[in-house]
């Protein structure tokens, strides 16, 4: 018997409900096949089974706030079926979360599962569960390392021909949300009060992004920002982002393709300002925030 084995299991046993119940009905082997040693898990059955399920509740009663803390919104729209939609999580997805973020990330993925398959209630609820996820997964990297910026290249950004010789690339602290609804304001709202508007069909995107405090921000951006956001992905040189932009947005006169080319270089430098991309050159060097 190990101390740190009979530890295992006793958190294993709180967190599982399926392996509890298996367990406390005289089935050692989901313990014993997960690694725990037979000498361990008969130590844990000698725990009194009522205070067993106490503590187990307590557990869930725990992890049902972080949720609440993490997913507020969500969460409250989901309203009493929370509980339900939770226990049913903890049934299919064996709980091996670390850390409160992980345990609710895995529930919003469960989340994301269940309205592809069924519309969720009320319809925008799916746009606020990715608002608050994508937040949260932004949070989690907020001190991931981000691209140096090279000074002499960005002094080149206007040079059409050293356009191909200059890498755009987005960090991992900022991304782009695809929406249907206005779901800010009903954020907002709910922020504000108990009760919600559901907001209008209003198809549009949004960049979310790790300021220099390490706090989540958010921009309403249109589809040809997004879009150049979506190839800045370290590989594409400006001239190549362009020319791909410009193929899609069907421009071809020379007029309009020096139009064009000048509202790119304005936006990636705006951008660039913003720390939402990093001019690089051929050797990519890092730097944490």
């Amino acid at each position: 018997m190990s101390e740190f084995g009979v530890q295992t299991a006793l958190v294993r046993l709180l967190t599982d409900a399926r392996l509890r119940r298996a367990t406390l009905n005289g089935d050692l082997r989901p313990l014993t096949e997960s690694g725990i040693s037979t000498d361990d898990a008969l130590t844990v059955l000698k725990i009194d089974r009522d205070r067993l399920e106490i503590f187990a509740d307590m557990i869930t009663a725990q992890r049902i706030d972080d949720l609440q803390n993490m997913l507020p919104i969500t969460t409250r729209l989901l309203g009493t079926r929370l509980l339900e939609i939770e226990a049913a999580f903890r049934e299919e997805v064996v709980p091996r979360f670390s850390r409160r973020r992980e345990y609710a990330l895995a529930f919003g993925e469960y989340l994301r599962e269940e309205f592809e398959r069924k519309e969720p209630v009320p319809a925008f609820l799916m746009d606020v569960l990715n608002y608050e996820m994508n937040s949260l997964e932004l949070f989690e990297r907020r001190n991931d390392p981000v691209p140096v910026s090279d000074a002499a290249k960005i002094e080149k950004i206007d040079d059409q021909q050293s356009r191909f010789k200059i890498r755009i690339v987005r960090p991992s602290t900022n991304c782009t949300l695809r929406l249907k609804y206005d779901v800010l304001t009903a954020i907002s709202q709910m922020r504000e009060t108990d009760t919600f508007v559901t907001p209008e069909q209003q198809p549009g995107f949004l960049l979310l992004h790790v300021n220099s405090s390490g706090s989540i921000e958010h921009d309403r951006i249109n589809v040809a920002t997004a879009r150049f956001l979506d190839l800045c992905d370290g590989r594409n040189d400006l001239g190549t982002i362009i020319s791909r932009l410009a193929a899609e947005y069907g421009v071809n006169d020379e007029l309009a393709m020096r139009d064009f080319e000048a509202k790119c270089i304005s936006l990636c430098k705006s951008l660039a300002a913003r720390q939402i991309v990093y001019v690089v050159s051929d050797r990519l060097c890092t730097k944490s925030h």
